[in-house]
């Protein structure tokens, strides 16, 4: 594979890979298991995140020149590898999939009310598959170009919501013990397993070893989001009405009313700006898709492979009934998510050290 990123260009991978689209959902979803210590969720789930970042560097590097589904394979053996290959596949298809929708009804809600469902999904993926049909370095200048977009819009957010906070909504602090917070904490699995992306990118990076901190900065940034946008909702909100919220990431710019009457519905304007963090999760998400199943099938035919899941992807996101049923879904994407993360993994990095130990006797 042509080397044609950079160390750093790792940031953008990193960042886009776990900030995604659950940031609009997944306060509530913190707070409906921990309440007023979502916030604490978000520091335990740090852990987690850090794990995954370094353990799919650590993997990549005992295995250069191999994506990470390659190295599913050469590590779990051929059979097991091919299994868990098309588990990878599954959760990445269903993420893709169910992404699209839940970035479609918030734009239907707060942007185009009357757009019908497909067509705004279509006006997603088409560009999503356009950027990957181009390779990986024009992802990695999309990427780069949206990121301060992304990251300006957050700290905008989060410097006009400072009026609304009331800081009693943090009190009382681990009321209900620590069960409730690390039950709130494994809700950020699915996200911060965007991290991996990185397992799909190393073989194209320069100097892997230059890697490791840009990971370690792109994820603190990343935990720094979450823990920003959980503890906003729960200031703004308190954690009753945080459970009620639908996209509280959107009723915290709904919640904000400026002094100039220049913006009339502020929240608008955050949903037009946060449509680049949707695409940019679906794009990486996608780019690992497809090098997943060339793995899986051994092949290098990129453009079935990069068209031929469009049908899937439609049919996946049109099929939740509601908001309901889309959010019970997601919660089985988390649940896959959790399996990869501290099942599959572990078991990579044991067979690792083990054939390591092996070759050194």
């Amino acid at each position: 594979m042509k080397k044609e990123l950079n160390g750093v260009d790792v940031l953008s991978f990193v960042i886009h890979g776990a900030i995604g689209v659950r940031l609009l959902t997944l306060p509530r979803d913190i707070i409906e298991h921990a309440n007023n210590n979502g916030w604490i969720s978000v520091l335990v789930s740090g852990l987690i995140a850090f794990y995954l970042g370094f353990a799919f560097y650590w993997l990549c590097i005992k295995h250069p020149g191999l994506n990470i589904s390659q190295i599913v394979e050469v590590t779990l053996g051929k059979l097991l590898g091919k299994i868990i290959m098309v588990g990878i596949f599954v959760y990445i298809i269903l993420s893709i999939g169910l992404s699209l929708r839940s970035t479609a009804m918030s734009i239907k809600v707060f942007l185009l009310d009357t757009t019908p469902l497909l067509v705004l999904i279509l006006i997603m993926i088409i560009p999503t598959v356009y950027a990957v049909s181009k390779g990986i370095k024009t992802m990695s200048i999309v990427l780069d170009i949206l990121l301060p977009i992304v990251l300006l819009a957050i700290a905008m957010l989060v410097g006009l919501s400072y009026k609304k906070i009331e800081f009693q909504n943090l009190r009382p602090v681990f009321y209900g013990g620590v069960t409730p917070v690390i039950r709130g904490s494994l809700n950020l699995v699915h996200p911060y397993l965007g991290i991996g992306i990185i397992g799909y990118i190393f073989p194209s990076i320069n100097n892997p070893k230059s890697t490791k901190k840009w990971i370690f900065i792109g994820t603190a940034i990343s935990l720094a989001i979450y823990f920003l946008m959980v503890i906003l909702t729960i200031l703004v909100f308190g954690p009753e009405e945080s459970k009620i919220l639908v996209w509280p990431t959107v009723s915290l710019s709904k919640a904000i009313q400026l002094e100039t009457e220049l913006f009339e519905r502020l929240e608008s304007l955050f949903m037009a700006v946060w449509i680049p963090v949707a695409f940019t999760t679906l794009l990486t998400f996608y780019y690992s898709s497809i090098l997943n199943l060339k793995a899986l099938f051994n092949t290098n035919k990129d453009h079935l492979i990069i068209y031929g899941q469009i049908p899937l992807i439609i049919i996946i996101a049109l099929f939740p009934g509601n908001i309901v049923e889309l959010y019970k879904y997601l919660n089985w994407v988390n649940i896959m998510a959790m399996f990869l993360t501290f099942i599959v993994i572990p078991s990579m990095i044991f067979m690792t050290l083990i054939r390591k130990r092996r070759m050194t006797q």
